[in-house]
């Protein structure tokens, strides 16, 4: 079965998908080592789809998927790409307004058949189409040697620095690397190809360039690119990538890059006025004043370094791609054998454990009197045997993330079943169980609301979700944000005679975090998470929580629940440690 795809985004694009279809007609034999053809539309208003469907006659079908709202090209890519069936390995993109050369087909699969398992993507050089027909040239490197980008911080630099160098319409990718890095970014009009290309290679994706001019891409003044740079919104958006990347940079790189982007607007202000458009003229003070502010922003980033707040709402649908980066990102962490037995022991530790938290939880569990139950973030099968030692019967299904620790459990526990799995993939069917439960588990989502709903639209009507996590705001802790210089504590420093570290250390735990912990929803939005946790730090050592990127709070899931019409309650009273251990029984409410 074919291993490729061909996607073609469209939004009214009726004068050019022709010509851009006929294109890929031209590419002969090689379309046949394709599986199918996807004419993704984004609610066109012309009849883009109608002139698609007259004008392709190739070998393998043209599937159409068509939007019923307008949502923009980046989510439009990201949900046909989503849909993809589980064997297309590869996916080519070719936009409805530009047009493939002969030859642009074979290359890049030839390309992708040889292509190891680190290599993202496989691009081409391009030519450039203006409305006045002017074609400005590409690339045609004699031999057309390939050429090998690798993915680490010294080309992520080197690729702020240049600027975007790869065309996602001009290159085929791999599906398992488009979903690790989280997709493209809804939010960046202009940059998000940029932004997409430096995610790849920030994640050790290699990249791979043929050098010859195999695509042509149709300039389009009316588009949203050309009215957006008119606007200055390059700036905003460039500006913004940076400040996203930044960590590869230091301060003399990022005051080049701010400086750069003044001169480029004073330009742009002399060329306005002697070209007397007052608009755009008018557009480049606000800008300046954007820019001068970025700068002081990263230079202040920069400064604080690994105690700078990362932090924001997982609610934000501009920020979905980052979000979806740091869940695989945590997958990895938690799924890597060697981390996952440090890890795994630190767990299953008595002495890190909260008796009292469990214990209630355990009575709570009891009580449903449950014939189904299911527990997401099993670990080793801890509290279902000791939930088993104290009478339950239930047919049981335990889920994690680990392959080592459910095989584990499959051997110890073979009455019970187990699966390999995430919140976001659970095993049983929605409404099917009369408990769901989860320990100390939502505080490590990148996506704690979604990991909510997914929860409980497994729980029958009438039916328990029951949770135990910890309240950062409460606590005042939040294990996985770094603070201070270093990673030692503010008594390390001390001792050492390390007065102005010491100082800083104790002025973060104290004062700076619990503040912003306090103000975190308000800052960022609803259910705030930490895009750079201390886990994923190189050397950091395994502590509790240091893996806790949501900014949990008692009151916000509470909230949720009561909004779902559920109803709340607290096991074990107002306890003060269960106040800062929450553990909160959320009721689904029975079948009218």
């Amino acid at each position: 079965m074919p291993k490729y795809a061909i996607i073609v985004p469209s939004y009214n694009c009726e004068h050019y998908v022709a010509e851009t279809l006929n294109s890929l007609l031209a590419q002969g034999e090689a379309l046949k080592r394709c599986d199918f053809i996807v004419l993704t539309d984004d609610c066109s208003q012309d009849k883009t789809i109608e002139v698609a469907q007259a004008t392709w006659t190739g070998p393998i079908p043209l599937i159409v998927y068509a939007a019923e709202k307008n949502r923009g090209e980046y989510k439009n890519m990201n949900e046909c790409l989503a849909r993809l069936p589980a064997h297309i390995e590869w996916y080519l993109v070719m936009h409805a307004d530009n047009m493939a050369k002969p030859g642009w087909l074979e290359a890049l699969l030839d390309q992708a058949d040889i292509a190891d398992a680190r290599v993202g993507t496989i691009f081409t050089s391009w030519d450039n189409l203006a409305e006045d027909g002017t074609i400005t040239k590409g690339e045609y490197r004699h031999p057309p040697t390939v050429e090998r980008i690798t993915g680490d911080d010294a080309n992520v630099l080197g690729t702020l620095q240049r600027g975007c160098w790869w065309h996602i319409s001009s290159c085929v990718s791999r599906v398992s690397m488009y979903r690790e890095i989280g997709g493209l970014p809804l939010g960046l009009r202009l940059k998000g190809d940029w932004d997409f290309l430096l995610r790849m290679l920030g994640a050790g994706w290699d990249v791979e360039y043929i050098p010859t001019a195999l695509m042509l891409y149709r300039d389009n003044p009316a588009g949203s690119s050309s009215i957006s740079f008119r606007r200055h919104r390059d700036v905003y958006e460039t500006l913004e990538v940076v400040r996203r990347h930044q960590r590869v940079t230091n301060p003399l790189q990022i005051s080049a890059l701010h400086t750069f982007h003044l001169g480029s607007l004073a330009r742009r202000l002399v060329g306005s006025l002697v070209r007397r458009n007052w608009e755009r003229a008018a557009r480049t003070i606000p800008t300046g004043g954007y820019v001068m502010s970025s700068w002081v922003g990263s230079l202040r980033d920069q400064w604080l370094g690994r105690r700078r707040f990362n932090w924001i709402s997982s609610t934000d649908v501009a920020a979905e791609s980052r979000l979806d980066l740091l869940s695989h990102s945590m997958k990895q962490f938690y799924g890597l054998p060697t981390t996952r037995q440090v890890y795994q022991a630190m767990i299953d530790d008595e002495a890190a454990s909260q008796p009292l938290t469990e214990g209630e939880l355990r009575k709570a569990v009891l009580r449903t009197r449950p014939a189904r139950v299911m527990e997401v973030g099993c670990g080793s099968g801890r509290i279902y045997e000791r939930l088993v030692s104290e009478g339950m019967s239930a047919d049981y299904t335990g889920v994690e993330v680990s392959p080592e620790v459910i095989e584990g459990n499959r051997k110890r526990f073979p009455a019970a079943t187990w699966h390999v799995g995430t919140a976001d993939a659970l095993p049983v069917a929605t409404e099917t169980q009369d408990c769901v439960y989860a320990y100390y588990v939502l505080e490590h989502t990148a996506h704690p609301r979604r990991f909510l709903e997914n929860l409980l639209a497994r729980v029958k009507p009438g039916g328990r979700l029951i949770l135990a996590f910890p309240d950062m705001v409460a606590s005042r802790i939040f294990g996985s944000q770094a603070l201070g210089w270093d990673s030692r504590t503010a008594r390390e420093h001390l001792r050492g005679g390390r007065l102005a570290h010491g100082a800083v250390r104790l002025w973060d735990t104290r004062v700076r975090l619990p503040w912003a912990l306090r103000h975190a929803r308000r800052a960022f939005g609803d259910f705030p998470v930490n895009l750079t946790p201390q886990c994923l730090e190189p050397g950091i050592k395994i502590e509790p929580d240091v893996d806790a990127i949501y900014i949990a709070s008692r009151a916000e899931v509470a909230e949720w629940a009561q909004a779902q019409g559920c109803q709340v309650s607290f096991p074990g009273g107002d306890d003060p440690q269960l106040v800062v251990n929450v553990l909160i029984e959320i009721t689904k409410p029975a079948a009218p």
